[in-house]
């Protein structure tokens, strides 16, 4: 998430997060993320070494599929909340 690292760094300061907790915490989802984009690039560097354009379309159309699930849900649950408030009244 682009500018999701230095948010949080910068809440943590003014919270007063434990140093020793958010180094830990910081290295540990560095490994995460390193380990994921390390095996993704390879995984889609073996299966789509001869054709770079449908390594673009599967990655463009998954990023779509899960953007349109996540928003599918959030309205769903929206739309759930509300229906019980007026069920409440």
């Amino acid at each position: 998430m682009p500018g999701g690292r230095t948010t949080i760094t910068l809440v943590c300061g003014l919270v007063a997060y434990r140093r020793r907790t958010f180094v830990a915490a910081t290295a540990v989802a560095a490994i995460i993320w390193a380990s994921y984009a390390f095996f993704v690039g390879r995984l889609g560097g073996k299966a789509f070494e001869s054709r770079p354009w449908a390594g673009f379309l599967v990655a463009f159309g998954a990023a779509f599929a899960l953007s349109g699930l996540i928003e599918i849900a959030r309205r769903a649950r929206a739309w759930q909340r509300s229906r019980r408030r007026r069920n409440m009244t």
